[in-house]
């Protein structure tokens, strides 16, 4: 009985130390392994049981959410020769322009504005008289102007203005005496006097700054050449790069634009109505042409005398879009992957004579300033495809020149 017993109880215990090893091997195969070395392990109840939803506790301190995404507040600028600035505000997904206030500028032809990239201010040149450009402050609420000055544009005829993406200096091209000009931007927004000042060419249509660096780029449309410079953003300074000038033949470039993520861009040939592809090397601060100039037709029309206006990269870099001035089009190209171009389309804008047009920041949109017509006309934009269709009614606008949709809430502390 008592041998019997025995080895009964010690049975027994093999089985428990056998049972309670098996238990402790389980017990760690089950523990999750985690992503974050300085969380704490996964117990086995939290892998092997579903997670309950919390209750919530009022008391409790909710720890830190996510923002809630803010929608796009759009607001289109539009200027032109009617001696005013017209502000509307862009309701998407309907695609329509609701006219918020119209700004009275005595006769100015705001025919090119420059917002800045982080200050609720704008540039707008005016090409009446002997050439002047005005500094405006924005109500990030409203989208309303207050005009802080207006100078001298030191040149003739200004056509274009951009901020450089210091945010410090404002540079402006003059056609009609081939000047280019650099402004400081004072504390409160408004422009000292000019810095610099040289000739860039035969009519300067505009100046840019590249993506990445200082160097400055000028489209001389007279000169078929595009002016290469290098910016002092401690100075202001322009200064000529070597070789000064990258020689295009023929066709008068007038606007060039990057590629939103490439080592490319694209100038627009105002006279020959067609586009030159070329590459930009970081390391140099240097263009170079690639490939050959492609026309932005698909068919001319016999008797109609059509240029070239603007050109703007879609912010999917898959897509490039010019104005014909006399087809009255937009022309849509597809970038291809060496960074040339191939023409797909021409879509009209539903106005005559679109010297300029803006893609509105989600990629969907397009409005077209057309200027014969006094009009901005909507256009919907698929982007998967690029194609366009026109969307709702003009917009009455005298001698419309220039558009331009922003978010407002980049201006939003």
């Amino acid at each position: 009985m008592s041998d019997r017993f025995g080895r009964w109880a010690l049975s027994l215990l093999m089985f428990s130390a056998v049972s309670c090893q098996k238990q402790s091997d389980n017990t760690r195969r089950t523990t999750a392994p985690t992503l974050n070395p300085d969380a704490p392990p996964a117990s086995s109840d939290s892998v092997s049981k579903p997670t309950p939803n919390p209750v919530p506790n009022p008391g409790a301190n909710p720890g830190p959410n996510p923002s809630p995404t803010v929608p796009p507040r759009y607001y289109a600028y539009v200027g032109g020769g009617s001696g005013q600035i017209g502000i509307y505000k862009f309701e998407v997904p309907a695609g329509t322009l609701q006219s918020v206030k119209t700004v009275p500028l005595n006769g100015a032809v705001t025919s090119f504005m420059a917002f800045h990239p982080t200050s609720p201010w704008v540039y707008v040149v005016n090409e009446s008289g002997t050439g002047a450009v005005m500094a405006f402050s924005i109500n990030p609420e409203s989208g309303d102007l207050t005009k802080l000055n207006e100078i001298s544009s030191n040149g003739g005829g200004p056509t274009h203005v951009s901020v450089d993406h210091s945010g410090k200096y404002v540079m402006t091209a003059n056609y009609g005496t081939g000047e280019i000009n650099s402004f400081a931007i004072q504390s409160d927004g408004r422009l000292g006097p000019a810095i610099a000042s040289t000739i860039a060419g035969q009519n300067a249509h505009q100046i840019l700054s590249a993506p990445v660096g200082t160097a400055v780029f000028v489209p001389c449309l007279g000169s078929n050449y595009l002016a290469q410079y290098t910016l002092n953003t401690q100075t202001g300074q322009l200064t000529a790069l070597t070789p000064p000038t990258l020689n295009l033949v023929t066709g008068g470039p007038r606007h060039m634009a990057f590629h939103p993520a490439k080592p490319w861009a694209y100038v627009l040939k105002e006279l020959n109505s067609t586009i030159q592809a070329v590459s930009f090397n970081e390391a140099t601060q240097q263009l170079q042409l690639l490939g050959s100039a492609i026309s932005t037709r698909p068919v001319p029309t016999p008797g109609t005398n059509n240029t070239g206006a603007e050109v703007q990269v879609h912010p999917n870099g898959n897509f490039v879009y010019t104005s014909n001035r006399g087809d009255n089009s937009l022309a849509l190209f597809t970038v291809n992957t060496d960074g040339t171009l191939t023409f797909k389309s021409a879509t009209p804008t539903g106005g005559t004579i679109p010297r300029h047009f803006s893609i509105v920041p989600n990629g969907k949109w397009i409005l077209a300033a057309n200027q014969d017509s006094g009009n901005v006309t909507v256009l919907e934009l698929n982007p998967e495809t690029g194609a366009l269709a026109a969307k709702g009614a003009p917009t009455s606008f005298g001698a419309a020149q220039f558009v331009e949709v922003i978010d407002l809430n980049r201006y939003k502390k």
